[in-house]
């Protein structure tokens, strides 16, 4: 079982969401001039897909759908994606930018370094859930995922993201 606040997050999420994520190829910290209002658009889509892994996780954890093999799945995806969030975040796509919707704490850019460091976090929490997963242990499953939740998700989102409304 996840926390009240991660669960209440997933869920807000969920609700916004329209798509499983998106493919970026391109740095947007090396783009010349990038569209800001686009950066923000392609990391919302972004984060709505790494929301729909952590459901896919909690689905199979707490209502029995699908498998453990799902649970790796959704875990490795949630690892490869932790490796391209930083780039998600150029100068100027903060909640005080005025750009477009975003819940981008302006922390971000006054601790660049924790920021990564978080991300790299959830990225190794996500890999430990994966490795946990292939056991099929149901229980330590649970008990790495709510660590993903709150240790993983919840040290970016506590500090760096502005609550959602």
């Amino acid at each position: 079982m996840i926390c009240k606040r991660s669960q209440m997050a997933l869920t807000a999420v969920l609700v916004a969401a329209i798509a499983l994520g998106i493919s970026l190829t391109s740095t947007y910290h090396a783009a010349a001039s990038p569209d800001l209002a686009k950066v923000i658009q392609d990391r919302r889509q972004f984060m709505k897909g790494n929301a729909q892994q952590m459901v896919t996780i909690n689905n199979f954890l707490e209502k029995g759908q699908g498998t453990s093999g799902d649970v790796v799945n959704a875990a490795e995806t949630l690892a490869i994606n932790s490796k391209k969030i930083f780039d998600l975040f150029p100068r100027g796509t903060g909640i005080d930018d005025g750009v477009a919707q975003t819940h981008a704490e302006m922390a971000i850019w006054g601790d660049l370094d924790g920021f990564k460091t978080a991300a790299d976090n959830m990225g190794a929490l996500a890999l430990k859930l994966a490795d946990t997963a292939k056991s099929g242990d149901k229980a330590a499953m649970s008990a790495q995922f709510q660590h993903l939740a709150k240790e993983g998700c919840g040290g970016c989102h506590i500090k760096f993201r502005a609550p959602l409304q």
